[in-house]
């Protein structure tokens, strides 16, 4: 059998299909959570810094600050937190795929190690 039709079949059998739909479940999850600690720990923290002293300025200094700073502000904000619950809902997607692959109802009943049933 050439190396190509090696090749060809290998990637046709279920246990390689499934090695690479973990290999993206996997890399989904992983960006995910790598998205959402910069969100929690960076983004969403100096957004709400920055609309907390647009706003605070515009109370004290209404002439130097217009409503329309105070507006976009509130809008970058809620785009902000629209992002992370995108990265969030991505994250539990990939779960949710991981426990489809693995055919678990429940993968928190799972302990580290257990394998599936």
């Amino acid at each position: 059998m050439p190396s190509s039709d090696f090749a060809r079949s290998s990637r046709r059998s279920p246990r390689f299909r499934a090695l690479v739909e973990l290999a993206d479940i996997f890399s989904r999850y992983q960006t995910s959570s790598v998205t959402l600690g910069y969100y929690r720990s960076q983004i969403l923290l100096d957004q709400v810094r920055a609309y907390r002293s647009i706003y605070e300025r515009y109370q004290q200094q209404p002439d130097a600050v217009g409503f329309n700073d105070v507006v976009t502000a509130q809008q970058t904000l809620a785009s902000m937190v629209a992002a992370y619950m995108q990265a969030l809902g991505d994250q539990w997607q990939a779960v949710v795929d991981l426990a489809g692959l693995l055919q678990e109802d429940d993968l928190f009943a799972m302990g580290p190690g257990e394998p599936a049933p």
